[in-house]
């Protein structure tokens, strides 16, 4: 396996969900009412501040209930990106009232799931189940979309959970999912460290690792390279976190193609020495790691190991 299908880059693999096209920030002029013509939702104040486990309690959604009360309020709580200048982006945890559309939500939410059939193929998808928080007088209820055969929600209730108007009224805790330099650079801020993953996968020599090719094949401008320094992921797997960016001059290419081709299988470099490596054009077809303090570089189906003219060229 090449590593550019090897190479994990870590940047969040958090799913952000955005308010699905509602109106934020837009107050309806009427009160939200449960769907019921008897069932009127009495005017409420808006609170200065609502948090979200106020608004949106941990709970396991259901399917809307039965005997569910007059609605008196309605929230959805999500994680929102924000551009945090100088930080990255960061994921704020948003609470939303909801100020309009809520008959209409209702109606759809009371829908039965459709059951499964045992002709249809479904797909792999992860799909957002439309989490709504309704607040009655006997408390709290987190319901989610009428599904379909595949699990995915109907369209009538993905329709009108988009057409929801909502106020923002309260923001959570936020954390980091990207950091400036990782902005700046299209580097991603994680980056496994594939050399000493190889190393403890792979039962074959260096030296027949080294004959998918004789050398490493040659760059081609413009070369961006992301640089790491070693860390532990949370499995307690060897991880880069990275600390810089460049892109080679076209003096620096042509010093890490010479080295390059002087880089030879070697059954006596280990890779697992090194504590920083760099990834030249990461996820692409040349891609190319690079231990910095250490010995060893790869590309494709292959590694090998280099001279310090390779770690020289990249600054190292």
């Amino acid at each position: 396996m090449g590593v550019m299908r090897r190479a994990i880059a870590g940047s969040l693999l958090v799913l952000s969900l955005t308010a699905c096209g509602q109106a934020a920030g837009t107050d309806a002029a009427s009160p939200v009412s449960s769907g019921s013509p008897a069932s009127q939702v009495a005017p409420a104040a808006t609170p200065a501040a609502v948090t979200s486990g106020d608004a949106c309690p941990a709970q396991e959604p259901s399917h809307l209930p039965q005997a569910l009360e007059a609605v008196t309020e309605a929230y959805i709580c999500l994680g929102e990106d924000r551009a945090v200048p100088g930080e990255g982006v960061a994921l704020v945890q948003v609470v939303r009232r909801v100020t309009g559309g809520l008959d209409a939500l209702l109606t759809a939410y009371a829908a039965p799931d459709e059951a499964p059939t045992p002709d249809t193929i479904c797909g792999l998808a992860a799909w957002n189940p439309l989490v709504v928080y309704l607040h009655d007088d006997s408390g709290v209820h987190a319901v989610r979309a009428p599904t379909t055969s595949c699990s995915a929600p109907t369209e009538p209730a993905s329709s009108a959970y988009t057409a929801l108007v909502t106020a923002v009224v309260g923001e959570g805790d936020s954390r980091t999912l990207q950091s400036q330099l990782s902005v700046d650079s299209n580097c991603p801020d994680d980056y496994k460290d594939t050399l000493s993953i190889d190393e403890q996968l792979d039962n074959t020599s260096p030296s027949d690792l080294g004959t998918a090719a004789s050398t490493p094949t040659p760059l081609t401008s413009p070369v961006s390279v992301c640089t790491y320094r070693f860390t532990s992921d949370e499995q307690g797997m060897r991880a880069g976190r990275l600390d810089g960016h460049d892109t080679l001059t076209g003096d620096q290419l042509s010093a890490v193609n010479e080295a390059l081709s002087l880089a030879r299988p070697d059954p006596s470099c280990s890779r697992q020495e090194h504590t920083r490596f760099a990834v030249l054009n990461g996820g692409q077809r040349d891609s190319t790691v690079v231990a910095l303090d250490g010995c060893a570089v790869s590309q494709d189906e292959g590694w090998w190991g280099a001279a310090d003219q390779l770690r020289l060229s990249l600054g190292a």
